[in-house]
């Protein structure tokens, strides 16, 4: 059976977070959240561009951030989802006793009309088909970091943990009322369990973790590096060869060409 084909016969992270959200009463941000899912436009990260970006996050970072001024949401709402093997090598290694997730989505979508505002969520799936979502948001302003990228190509060094402390600072997260009435109900429930300012920061952390990865996969799109395929509200990205290069580029990830009608994004990684 070729992955495709399981793929075809299996759930998608998506439809299995709307039906958990449907069945098991939460916050009302819940209920916001499941509305919104069905008007995304679906996704699949193949294994290749999971991979080329998570190295492109890890090696190459300052590549992502002198190139923010590219970032644009295909759609309205979005979800992508991938496998988290594809994206790291230690899936099957406990940190600190917790397991890491099959499967890993995120939902992006506008903060409304005319805003630079760009708003997410996470939600994962285990092997054993257990499925859970971050109880926070997160969020960027495309204005914001256009501006930072534009700094960073001319001002600030390429130092991989600068590059990510930098993103990061621009990336701001949301615990909404509802979750936290969530919280304090475990607080009161669980007499030896983490206190409501620990779920918070968990939840913060939570809600955040993907944005690099996320960053990475929307310039992505914007290099002709990546082909979508399938029909429908559904899409499979894929990486694909580029053209014979004239020239083997000097630098790797992502890098600008000026060319004909304006400048370009390219990708490379050899």
């Amino acid at each position: 059976m070729t992955p495709d084909s399981l793929q075809d016969e299996t759930n998608t992270l998506l439809e299995d977070l709307q039906a958990m959200l449907a069945t098991v009463p939460g916050a009302p941000e819940r209920d916001q959240l499941l509305a919104l899912l069905p008007d995304a436009r679906q996704f699949d990260v193949s294994d290749g561009l999971a991979t080329a970006v998570s190295d492109t996050v890890s090696e190459f970072p300052h590549t992502i951030e002198h190139n923010l001024d590219f970032l644009m949401l295909p759609d309205t709402v979005c979800w992508f989802e991938w496998s988290e093997r594809a994206r790291r090598t230690d899936v099957d290694v406990l940190m600190h006793d917790v397991e890491h997730p099959e499967r890993i989505g995120v939902m992006v979508t506008y903060g409304g009309e005319d805003s630079d505002a760009v708003i997410g969520t996470v939600a994962w799936r285990f092997s054993d088909g257990r499925v859970d979502h971050a109880p926070a948001f997160f969020s960027w302003d495309e204005a914001q970091l256009e501006d930072l990228s534009q700094r960073a190509r001319f001002s600030y060094s390429k130092v991989p943990a600068e590059s990510w402390a930098r993103m990061m600072s621009l990336i701001y997260t949301h615990v909404p009322k509802g979750y936290v009435d969530q919280m304090e109900v475990l607080e009161d429930l669980r007499k030896n369990g983490p206190d409501i300012d620990t779920m918070t920061g968990a939840a913060r952390r939570e809600a955040s973790a993907e944005a690099l990865f996320m960053l990475g996969v929307l310039l992505m799109l914007q290099t002709g590096r990546v082909q979508a395929e399938g029909q429908g509200d559904r899409e499979t990205l894929k990486m694909m060869e580029p053209k014979p290069w004239r020239f083997l580029p000097s630098k790797k990830g992502f890098f600008r060409k000026k060319r004909r009608g304006g400048v370009h994004l390219n990708w490379f990684h050899a």
